[in-house]
């Protein structure tokens, strides 16, 4: 009987979500244009990015493994929010990899450097791309189709 409540309790517990971190995020397309203070949480299963400007959310973003949803009113597939929202061209899971701090295009180009590494990537008349992670920031910048993503750390 202990033995099935243990597992009972065990199967029914839910995942915790990582704490919010703030941040002071940067988020700069042709479609978005936010520069404010904001919070990152990750479970593991869901990224949630939220940017707030004069104490209100101006904008949410929840990134699954399968699609992307904004302001909870439109989710759409990570490929399709890459066409209508950064460049159809990138892999579907970048911003995955951005709001992680993790290595884009399967690590491409990748150069060490003293407090993390960083990536020239470049595809003639596509993009150009410089992605820099630091302990003090996370910088995606594609000079060819103006876009910037950065997430700076707040101490």
């Amino acid at each position: 009987m202990t033995i099935m409540l243990f597992l009972l309790l065990v199967g029914c517990s839910h995942k915790e979500p990582s704490k919010e971190k703030s941040r002071m995020i940067v988020w700069k397309t042709e479609s978005m244009k936010y520069a404010d203070m904001g919070f990152i949480s990750d479970s593991g299963d869901v990224i949630s990015v939220e940017i707030y400007g004069v104490g209100s959310a101006l904008m949410r973003l929840k990134i699954y493994n399968d699609r992307v949803c904004m302001s909870q009113f439109r989710c759409m597939s990570r490929g399709e929010f890459n066409n209508q929202h950064l460049n159809s061209h990138y892999p579907k899971e970048l911003l995955t990899h951005i709001f992680r701090s993790q290595k884009i295009f399967d690590g491409a180009k990748t150069k060490r450097e003293k407090q993390g590494f960083s990536q020239k990537i470049k595809r003639d008349g596509v993009y150009d791309i410089l992605y820099r992670v630091t302990k003090q920031e996370t910088l995606f910048r594609d000079r060819l189709n103006n876009i910037v993503i950065k997430i700076k750390n707040i101490k």
